[in-house]
């Protein structure tokens, strides 16, 4: 039992950042069989074959400190790896140990077996295109070449000397996104909010296009977006890694402006002037707007300003019958009717 401690220590010495249990594992994986005993596979003996009078065999301190030597090294490279290549590197490698690479079947090698540097690259490779998806008709989609989706994988680094081996793994995922986004949601967007999400759940980046806007935050797998003018937009939701990206898009009707209604048109007297929206809904009640009338010659007829609400009435009695241009500002919009006086 004290050369165990002695042994021990030189394991400690030769590697001070190894946990008390890991000293007991180096020294019990690096012992020697010996005696001619039969070593068997024993429950609850974790560190190779077992024999109930000689344990797992003779200490063996050279190789216990060579393999305290080799749990130094470390294995370093991306978490993602793409079509480019990467390269994978084995630090702190002891001079009396050699090193060999394996890699997942969605990995190619590129160079550097038997050495510290290991490259590979992604199995699948890039292609300058983007892949498109809706809810609506995945089978309408335009022909397009689309690269095959990327996939989990892994490098591992075995470590070996005359004493045994140590196998260093890291996870990495192997070429573009897992998955072509699949938009869903309702094709009609008002000035109100709009829920769209990612068919499957999964988390993507989302943007818009048109007179749309994202309300809130543009991440997750949900997205809450409103119009902001009245003709089509799309609603982007986008799956990107380091080796490129894979889009899906949703075409939306958007019915979001404002509008102009007068009752009664003909007018003879008093004209009631409403604000509404493209979704049928109301004026804000704090929105100001500014209200002016011009006759036929384009010559001011009259003119109110910091009006609240959605109503405003006027009176045209007196007024030469024609038409007249009702224009309306709210904030940077215009909104211009004509207005017809009839006595």
């Amino acid at each position: 039992m004290q050369n165990w401690f002695y042994v021990a220590a030189l394991v400690l010495s030769a590697n001070p950042s190894l946990t008390g249990q890991q000293v007991r594992d180096i020294i019990e994986q690096t012992a020697q069989k010996v005696g001619g005993y039969n070593y068997t596979t024993t429950t609850g003996r974790t560190n190779g074959t077992w024999h109930n009078e000689m344990g797992y065999g003779l200490v063996n301190a050279l190789c216990a400190v060579n393999q305290a030597r080799m749990h130094l090294a470390t294995l370093s490279g991306p978490s993602t790896v793409c079509s480019s290549g990467a390269t994978f590197t084995l630090n702190n490698l002891p001079d009396s140990a050699s090193v060999s690479w394996d890699k997942s079947f969605n990995l190619a090698y590129v160079s550097g077996q038997g050495t510290i540097s290991y490259k590979v690259k992604s199995s699948g490779g890039i292609l300058p295109t983007v892949a498109m998806a809706s809810s609506e008709d995945l089978s309408n989609m335009a022909p397009m070449a689309i690269e095959s989706t990327g996939s989990s994988g892994w490098v591992r680094a075995t470590i070996s000397n005359s004493c045994g081996d140590i196998p260093l793994e890291k996870t990495v995922w192997a070429g573009l996104p897992g998955f072509i986004p699949v938009v869903s949601g309702y094709p009609t967007v008002t000035c109100g909010n709009s829920l769209f999400t990612e068919a499957n759940n999964r988390t993507v980046t989302w943007s818009v296009g048109g007179p749309l806007q994202i309300v809130g935050s543009n991440y997750g797998y949900k997205c809450v977006v409103r119009g902001t003018g009245s003709r089509v937009g799309w609603v982007y939701a986008t799956a990107a890694n380091d080796c490129g990206s894979f889009r899906g898009e949703l075409l939306v009707e958007v019915s979001c402006g404002y509008s102009l209604a007068f009752s009664p048109n003909p007018s003879s007297g008093e004209t009631t002037i409403e604000i509404a929206t493209g979704s049928g809904e109301v004026l804000a009640p704090d929105t100001e707007w500014d209200l002016e009338v011009y006759d036929s010659m384009q010559s001011l007829k009259t003119k109110t300003q910091k009006l609240k609400g959605d109503k405003q009435t006027i009176n045209t009695t007196g007024w030469k019958d024609g038409v007249y241009i009702v224009r309306v500002k709210i904030g940077k919009e215009i909104i211009s009717e004509k207005l017809v006086v009839k006595h």
